[in-house]
């Protein structure tokens, strides 16, 4: 058995640093930090979210764990705390995409001028290419 440049009295500083065995061998013998600064200092935890976005979630009926699942899945902040439980992103996105349709019908109501520029001209978010290929009839 190989002898270890660090004490079991090491190890037990390390958690209760709050540093797992695994993080702190990782550290000693892959990285080369002395046992000193492995024990030490602490691992960095990556947050997604603020604890006010998460509070904001919580009261409109989303779980901590379904906010964080969303943010992972790619879903912005602001669409993780607001669109409800049980309600798909692509549905709300159709909503929105509605909403640019009718707005593009108000402007083509107005009477044009030639310097002002026509939403339904307007390119449309990548999403709506991406879910809807904005070719299929509605």
């Amino acid at each position: 058995m190989s002898e270890t440049p660090w004490t079991k009295w090491d190890v037990l500083e390390a958690e209760a640093n709050g540093i797992d065995y695994s993080a702190f061998r990782q550290r000693v013998v892959t990285y080369g930090w002395s046992v000193e600064e492995a024990k030490t200092k602490p691992t960095r935890k990556k947050k997604l979210y603020t604890d006010e976005d998460l509070a904001e979630a919580m009261e409109r009926g989303i779980s901590k764990e379904m906010f964080s699942t969303r943010l992972c899945s790619g879903w912005t902040i602001e669409e993780a705390k607001t669109i409800p439980k049980n309600t798909h992103r692509a549905s709300y996105q159709r909503d929105e995409y509605d909403a640019y349709e009718e707005s593009a019908e108000e402007v083509e109501e107005q009477p044009a001028e030639e310097s002002r520029l026509v939403l339904r001209d307007a390119v449309a978010p990548w999403y709506l290419y991406q879910y809807y290929g904005m070719f299929a009839s509605w």
